[in-house]
């Protein structure tokens, strides 16, 4: 990238501040943080479970909600030829839903997808089709526009460029990275605090505490929301994913296996992607700073070659959807934990199998103080600590020493803890 002047980096930076594009690079959280104030943790399953149709339903109805304080504006000619486009990719992908283009009242150069929508900043529009607007409407004067439009416009790839960026943001809405992947990362996460959960409850029967209440068990499933839901090592990897899709869709629409690097470095070139200062860039860039979008170019200039000696899409570097085990997780869950639940309780009450009747388990008892003489169901066993095998089930273990006497009810389970401590001093 050739070096920026410092008037314009001045005014870029007294524009723009150090804020980031949130709807892009959070979009996943934003999603996310929707559904769980609409159904609570478990309503990511529920949605990735739902037939494609309300899928897709649902997801344009939370789209809607939560872009509602966007500035919209009309730019007819350009939006039909970015439809036209958008309509082809989509129909290159092997999709069936339609993918609305959207332009943003925004100068600065971004863009973002939200499952069925590509909106693109007027800034990214201007950009690639007007990039002496898109410099002034940041506050420079034609003069100055000029003079840095002058330092690289040998990268300059016109409206090829504006093409790509909206087949890598094609790539996001056709690869599920708004809705399908995060949504699969949340239902992830509930159905393993669901499992831990029921191991809690065990636990705490196992070992004489208080037991938690079980009634309603799938809404106190309650998993936290981070505010960035995708670590920067996540996100650059769905980047990749999206450039690698995308240059294969340009590629097929436009013959130009470059496109979307050529794309990139244009990107690049625009001085608020700079460094500017040791935190990072002054915004991001479709969810770069500088170094990493330079990385990307590279990138993109290594898939061209292999775009051009290939027909087929670059699958190695695009993961499999995580819909189908995902789903298949939850149906799973949701028939193990009411029968896991409900084996925990018959134990509890004493209600065995013939199988589990004959099943022993060795217990190791210690009391605080040490020495302690135990009783196991009314039947002295020595002093503690010991090693007892008792059967699965209830049992009432006391202690007893000088003064001081504790006991407590254990329900002995096969794959529980086997180690009991009775504080006499409570």
């Amino acid at each position: 990238m050739k070096p920026a002047s410092k008037v314009f980096l001045v005014v870029i930076t007294c524009m723009v501040g150090i804020g980031r594009c949130q709807f892009q690079c959070d979009w996943a959280g934003k999603f996310v943080q929707a559904l769980q104030q609409r159904g609570g943790s478990e309503e990511a399953c529920k949605v990735l479970a739902l037939p494609a149709a309300q899928f897709n339903q649902y997801r344009l109805l939370l789209e809607q909600e939560e872009v509602q304080g966007l500035r919209l504006i009309k730019l007819p000619i350009v939006q039909r030829e970015l439809q036209g486009y958008a309509d082809r990719y989509i129909r290159d992908a092997g999709g069936s839903v339609r993918e609305l283009v959207n332009i943003v009242d925004d100068p600065i150069p971004n863009a973002f997808a939200t499952g069925q929508t590509v909106f693109l900043h007027s800034g990214i529009v201007d950009w690639y089709l007007r990039p002496d607007v898109a410099l002034m409407n940041l506050g420079l004067s034609r003069s100055q526009a000029n003079q840095y439009l002058s330092q690289v416009q040998a990268d300059y790839p016109g409206q090829i460029g504006l093409f790509a960026i909206l087949a890598h943001e094609t790539g996001h809405n056709v690869l599920g990275h708004p809705d399908v992947h995060p949504a699969a990362e949340r239902c992830n996460e509930f159905i393993s605090a669901g499992v831990k959960r029921v191991k809690t409850y065990e636990e705490e029967l196992a070992t004489g505490r208080q037991p938690s209440h079980m009634k309603e068990f799938l809404k106190g499933i309650v998993v936290g929301y981070a505010q960035t839901f995708l670590g920067s090592q996540r996100q650059q990897q769905i980047e990749s994913e999206a450039d690698a899709f995308g240059a294969w869709l340009v590629w097929k629409e436009t013959g130009e296996a470059e496109a979307m690097a050529m794309s990139l470095q244009w990107l690049a070139d625009f001085p608020g992607t700079q460094p500017a200062n040791q935190s990072g860039a002054v915004f991001e860039a479709l969810c770069s700073d500088h170094p990493n979008l330079l990385q990307r170019v590279s990138a993109a200039q290594s898939l061209a070659s292999s775009l051009m000696n290939s027909e087929g899409l670059p699958q190695d570097k695009i993961r499999n959807s995580p819909l189908p085990e995902t789903t298949n997780q939850y149906e799973d869950f949701l028939e193990w934990y009411p029968k896991q639940v409900e084996a925990i309780n018959r134990i509890a009450e004493g209600k065995l199998t013939a199988e589990e009747s004959q099943t022993n388990m060795t217990i190791h008892i210690e009391t605080q103080p040490n020495g302690a003489t135990l009783s196991i169901d009314g039947n002295s066993v020595g002093n503690a600590p010991a090693d007892r095998s008792l059967s699965l089930g209830p049992h009432q273990i006391s202690a007893m020493k000088d003064d001081l006497r504790a006991q407590v009810r254990i329900v002995v389970f096969s794959d529980a803890p086997k180690k009991i401590k009775l504080d006499l001093r409570k």
